[in-house]
């Protein structure tokens, strides 16, 4: 006769294997390696007829807390993510990107507003310090939770993003008094390249542009695309820019290459101009072509199709020479954007002295009273504001 045994099991003694699962990645004690498009199928972006499966790598660790051995020094005068930034090469680049606008949405002091990682865990001290640690002698490169902050190229977009936010969190929003504020291309430039571990910045496309070159320049063949550009039937990697080419012009048994030239008021000529988007590219070729009738140029141009993240990488590695030809220019919806708002400002009459004053008096008296409410809410309470009983 067999006897029967009975095992009790507290329900604390139950533990949800996804959610553990969630848990030791956040602690680093399970990594998850998802390997990116080229690691896996080489031609998948361009091959409209590839259709596979994409495997992740996941490493199962020992559940005990561990501290990762130090890899490398810490780099006390120099950038983790970009040692050396910024070269020769990317100085020019700065100074090629500096003119054209681009959008954030920030803080009353002018504080970009970063997207986070959704985490529901305070962090604690012990925390705090092995991030620390880890970034200072472990991280080589991003591959956990990432903050992230977002440029926009249009700035409708960066208006939706503002309300996404005002949606999620409208409180937080309206104290911070978050708003859309102009900068220009280079400040993306080198956040992208310098910014701290766990951090990037990424530039975010004219959704309209990107629409238009996935499902309308491409498909119809307008203009070549560059052999390195990604892309398939609803996606297109990066941002859209269009390079006017030189073009070969026929005069009987002769023939002439010619240049699309830009000269800036310093009589520099730039024979590699970079658009934004393909109606502002035609626009110029158009007035290029008026201007220089006995060329007797065709009424289509020489484009090339590809994004700017790669090409400001391919820039990195050419000749300085071929870095100063080249001229980036500004779109025309955003230079009407410029526009609308110098004409705003100019036309805005200005304050009279005492209205300046009481404005000034209001706008500090407020920041004022927030802070002695939050000292006398740190004096005479044992716990911290929260969104429910904050000042």
């Amino acid at each position: 006769m067999q006897n029967n045994q009975y095992i009790q099991i507290n329900e604390s003694q139950i533990v949800d294997p996804v959610v553990k699962l969630l848990e030791d990645i956040r602690t680093r004690k399970t990594k998850v390696t998802i390997p990116n498009s080229e690691d896996i199928i080489p031609s998948l972006w361009n091959d409209r007829t590839i259709k596979k499966s994409v495997l992740a790598e996941v490493n199962i660790g020992d559940s005990s807390p561990q501290l990762e051995k130090p890899i490398r020094f810490p780099k006390i005068f120099q950038n983790s993510r970009s040692p050396d930034f910024p070269t020769a090469k990317q100085k020019l680049i700065l100074n090629r990107l500096e003119k054209i606008p681009v959008y954030v949405v920030v803080t009353d002091n002018q504080e970009l507003v970063m997207a986070t990682p959704r985490d529901d865990q305070e962090e604690t001290f012990f925390d705090w310090l092995y991030r620390k640690y880890y970034n200072w002698f472990v991280w080589t490169e991003d591959n956990g939770p990432i903050s992230i902050a977002l440029f926009f190229l249009n700035k409708e977009d960066a208006h939706l993003y503002l309300q996404e936010i005002g949606k999620k969190n409208p409180s937080c929003a309206e104290k911070a008094n978050l708003h859309v504020q102009l900068t220009s291309l280079d400040t993306f430039y080198k956040l992208n390249r310098t910014s701290a571990p766990g951090t990037q910045a990424k530039l975010i496309a004219d959704l309209e542009e990107i629409h238009n070159v996935a499902f309308d320049y491409i498909p119809k063949n307008l203009h070549e695309i560059n052999p390195k550009q990604k892309h398939n039937k609803i996606i297109y990697q990066g941002n859209p820019i269009y390079i006017l080419k030189p073009i070969v012009v026929k005069h009987g048994s002769t023939k002439t290459l010619i240049d699309y030239k830009i000269t800036d008021k310093f009589n520099n000529i730039y024979t590699r101009n970079v658009f934004f988007k393909l109606e502002d590219a035609y626009m110029a070729w158009d007035k290029f072509c008026e201007n220089n009738t006995s060329l007797k140029l065709p009424l289509v141009p020489n484009i090339e199709i590809y994004n700017l993240e790669s090409y400001l990488l391919d820039l990195e590695e050419s000749e300085i020479e071929l870095i100063k030809s080249n001229y980036f220019v500004t779109p025309q919806i955003s230079f009407q954007d410029l526009k609308k708002e110098l004409n705003i400002a100019t036309n805005k009459p200005e304050l009279s002295l005492k209205k300046k004053v009481e404005r000034f008096v209001t706008t500090k008296s407020k920041k004022l009273l927030q802070f002695y409410k939050g000292m006398l809410w740190v004096f005479t309470s044992d716990t911290l504001p929260t969104e429910d009983n904050s000042w």
